[in-house]
């Protein structure tokens, strides 16, 4: 009578460790050795362009978060969609301030 052979199930790990350990040490040794290259980066519109959009965009926010706070601390919930909102902080908006109570 032949006896069934039993199958091995283990995986030996100890030479992945070795080469983990091994380009650990090699990446630790190269990383301060390299000089990363500057990225010169495209700008679009000039620095005024750019501020006054900022300040837009702020002014919107303050607008928008002194509307939306509600009025005597009643605890009304209001309700704005994302597309009112964009579009009232773009200038697009026929209303003030779209507000829908719920």
């Amino acid at each position: 009578m032949r006896r069934a052979r039993k199958s091995i199930n283990q995986i030996n790990v100890v030479p992945y460790i070795d080469v983990m350990l091994v380009l650990l040490v090699i990446f630790m040794v190269t990383a301060p050795l390299v000089n990363p290259g500057e990225i010169e980066l495209p700008s679009v519109g000039s620095e005024a362009d750019r501020a006054r959009a900022a300040a837009r965009g702020h002014a919107a926010h303050r607008r928008h978060a002194a509307a939306a706070r509600p009025a005597g601390g009643g605890g009304t919930v209001l309700q704005v969609s994302r597309d009112e909102l964009v579009a009232s902080a773009s200038g697009r908006s026929r209303r003030s301030f779209p507000i829908s109570r719920s």
